[in-house]
């Protein structure tokens, strides 16, 4: 963390700009694996952020993009340092590739 400045000068005049940097310690996520599910079944995992200054924003993402909560087949709760995943009924288009992202 500190302040820099940029000082300019054409040998009669002065010019100068100042700025704050702050660097943050990034996320880290505690360790969590899925196990094989069962069709027709529920699933929650929850993805815990261990380390890291804050705020820190959370996601789920499915094979890349976002997972987002969807009528009542799937559900996502934020927390301070987490975030929950719940999926209703699990069928073959709930299979792919699950992680959690974090960053602040």
């Amino acid at each position: 963390e500190g302040s820099y400045t940029c000082e300019v000068s054409d040998g009669q005049t002065t010019d100068n700009s100042t700025f704050w940097i702050t660097v943050k310690s990034a996320p880290t996520i505690r360790d969590f694996d899925f196990l094989p599910q069962v069709e027709g079944t529920n699933m929650g995992k929850t993805c815990v952020a261990i380390s890291g200054d804050q705020p820190i924003e959370m996601a789920w993402k499915k094979d890349g993009k976002l997972v987002q909560n969807l009528d009542n087949k799937i559900g996502i709760e934020k927390m301070a340092s987490a975030i929950h995943m719940y999926i209703h009924g699990l069928d073959a288009d709930d299979a792919g590739n699950y992680s959690c992202v974090a960053t602040n």
